[in-house]
């Protein structure tokens, strides 16, 4: 479903931007290499990060089988970082005097997005006394005692319940994870399904589907709603790009809702025609939409020389 996404998502794009798009091209034409190219000044320096962010995904994708918490393979990856960056600046350059009297602390000062993590550091704050106080474990009941209460009153069949389950699941988590950090929520809901499988029959599976799907596209409705944005958003402020609230929301909030529309679509599928016939389904539609952009694309070009 995300491919189905990621075409739409395009479309979307194109149009949303479409004056931007038409003086970006005609400004372009006036300029004889529009390409602006960019060198690679140290790669030595580069294979390095490689492999330490390599290794920091490796401490993240075990942290579970080691027993360490997420925050170790960060820090010890930033503290080789800030090695490694020294290490073969002092083999080529000779430090200042103020490089000598300073040192990490500039790198501290002014290299860090401190506007950024204070955001974070409050941000979690919140989220914590939310889960403290039982807000969002309420939440996640509530969403499991809802979808009992329409199977009862409506006597609705197994795979109609389930299908129903999966897509208020879906939205619940997506409308939540716009206001609210996803991973928290995620880790509380994460119980609250497993206990709510069992009562249930057919290819349950497709709930986690439906918490994946509801939480990480719903985070991009707004700019609070995931990491990414954030960090996004005040890199960009960093380089004197302001991007509002209202103004991010205004383009990412109906591009969130036509995906969580596009996830019901497939949870829908997922359990109606069985895991591997809705997979098969959905890989021959994202085909069709990628071949049918691939070919828009290659006459808009003929057509513009």
């Amino acid at each position: 479903p995300v491919v189905i996404m990621m075409v739409v998502m395009q479309a979307y794009i194109s149009r949303y931007y479409k004056d931007e798009f038409d003086e970006a091209r005609a400004a372009a034409k006036d300029i004889d290499d529009p390409v602006e190219h960019v060198e690679l000044t140290n790669p030595k320096l580069f294979r390095w990060m490689m492999v330490i962010c390599a290794g920091i995904l490796v401490g993240f994708l075990t942290h579970s089988l080691t027993e360490t918490p997420v925050a170790v393979p960060a820090i010890v990856g930033a503290a080789a970082a800030l090695i490694v960056q020294d290490f073969l600046y002092l083999k080529t350059n000779k430090p200042t005097e103020h490089e000598r009297a300073h040192g990490v602390l500039d790198v501290i000062e002014k290299d860090i997005e401190w506007p950024t993590l204070s955001f974070f550091v409050f941000l979690f704050i919140i989220v914590g006394a939310a889960v403290q106080t039982g807000l969002i474990d309420s939440v996640a009941h509530g969403m499991a005692w809802s979808i009992q209460s329409v199977h009862d009153k409506f006597g609705l069949s197994d795979p109609s319940t389930l299908v129903f389950a999966a897509i208020f699941i879906c939205w619940i988590s997506a409308v939540l994870s716009a206001f609210v950090d996803n991973i928290p929520y995620v880790a509380v809901s994460i119980p609250i399904i497993h206990e709510l499988i069992p009562t249930l029959h057919g290819e349950t599976v497709v709930l986690w589907w439906a918490l994946a799907l509801g939480a990480c596209l719903g985070g991009n409705a707004t700019v609070v709603g995931a990491s990414a944005n954030v960090t996004t958003v005040g890199l960009a402020e960093k380089d004197g790009v302001r991007i509002g609230f209202s103004q991010y929301s205004k383009f990412a909030a109906p591009i969130a809702t036509i995906t969580i529309v596009i996830s019901s679509l497939f949870l829908a599928a997922f359990v109606y025609l069985g895991h591997t016939d809705a997979q098969i389904v959905t890989w021959a539609i994202a085909f069709v939409l990628l071949g049918i952009e691939w070919m828009l694309g290659w006459r808009k070009k003929a057509a513009t020389g």
